[in-house]
């Protein structure tokens, strides 16, 4: 993609679609999202293996199934080991990339939101007194 992006042999929407695609990959929301999918999946595929097997044992797959909502309920409180989980892949990536020479960052933190239109409007009228 950086190549696609950097090059003048692709067309002017080739290079921003590179663009694009590499500025939405290097989104720490994005990573972060990876790593949650991921945690996800390595708790919930013994799970999905039992309930496709054709000899289902209901007893241990209804027990499976209770064990894996208590490991995504217990997930909510670890919200700071996966932040911090993304946070050392992203640097290790940007490590990499420096080593490559590629020009390209991932995030380490989440970007500030941009406040609603209607909170700045509200917000410049009671700076200003103005009331409608």
């Amino acid at each position: 993609m950086n190549d696609i992006r950097e090059s003048k042999s692709f067309d002017d929407k080739a290079r921003f679609g590179a663009d694009c695609i590499i500025k939405s990959w290097t989104r720490f929301e994005t990573i972060i999202t990876a790593v949650l999918m991921q945690e996800i999946f390595q708790k919930s595929s013994p799970v999905s293996e039992a309930l496709q097997s054709v000899n289902l044992d209901y007893l241990a797959t209804f027990r499976m199934i209770e064990s894996l909502l208590k490991k995504v309920r217990d997930k909510r409180d670890e919200f700071d080991i996966i932040v911090d989980t993304a946070q050392r892949y992203a640097a290790a990536v940007n490590e990499e990339m420096d080593v490559k020479g590629i020009d390209i960052q991932i995030s380490t933190e989440f970007q500030p939101l941009r406040p609603a239109r209607n909170i700045i409007w509200k917000q410049k009228q009671a700076e200003t007194g103005n009331r409608r």
